[in-house]
């Protein structure tokens, strides 16, 4: 009888915990979704004058949220119908979230260098052009103003060129220190650094929860 009402109450233990972990999964995913569907937006409102696809990171991740978000609802399936089959479908689903975000996190460490590279030419550029064309002029007046910044590398591109500084740059009689090239390329990273953080840590603690689930799902076949 002792023996019956531990196992109960390991059943209800684990059921809670799969329970937090699965909304950790939902909640992580859902942030995931809409951090880099709002950076991707941002860059896209920019296109013609970056004339440089966004970090691969970006669409990857919105990719591997949605799949999450699809892992997770099995996941919750899985909970009040714990067929094999839903198990089975939850951990390959969660197996492929877990190894792509591992990938992605990974590669994405090394690949910031080429987005500043890319950046620098394509703004360095769109300066040139900004009295001459004016969807650059739109482009990058709305970029100078969103990001507080000014020219590519500082005010002064706009003094090479012997033309004037554009208003977007202007507090009152102050001009934006910054040049976009760096504040665009910083915040980058910081979304960057924050996805790979995010990443990692769950990465980490889906590992655990499939072992776990692994294991839960071999007794039950056994059984």
């Amino acid at each position: 009888m002792g023996k019956n009402k531990l196992i109960c109450l390991l059943k209800q233990y684990w059921f809670m915990v799969f329970i937090v972990l699965n909304t950790l999964f939902l909640i992580f995913n859902i942030i995931l979704v809409v951090l880099g569907s709002t950076v991707q937006n941002i860059l896209l409102k920019f296109n013609t004058i970056l004339q440089n696809p966004a970090p691969v990171i970006f669409p990857s991740i919105i990719f591997t949220g949605c799949f999450g978000l699809l892992s997770a609802f099995i996941g919750y399936i899985r909970l009040w119908k714990p067929m094999n089959l839903i198990i089975l479908l939850h951990i390959i689903g969660l197996s492929i979230v877990t190894f792509t975000e591992i990938i992605i996190a990974t590669a994405s460490a090394v690949m910031h260098d080429q987005f500043y590279a890319a950046t620098n030419n394509s703004l360095s550029n769109a300066v040139k052009l900004f009295y001459v064309k004016p969807h650059y002029e739109i482009e990058l007046d709305q970029l100078q103003t969103d990001f507080k910044c000014c020219g590519a590398k500082s005010y002064m591109d706009y003094r090479k060129l012997a033309v004037n500084i554009p208003f977007t740059c202007l507090v009152g009689r102050l001009v934006y220190a910054r040049g976009c090239i760096d504040v665009l390329s910083d915040y980058i990273q910081q979304c960057i650094i924050v996805m790979i953080s995010l990443c990692f840590i769950f990465s980490i603690i889906q590992g655990v929860y499939l072992i776990i689930s692994i294991l839960m799902l071999t007794r039950t076949i056994d059984r």
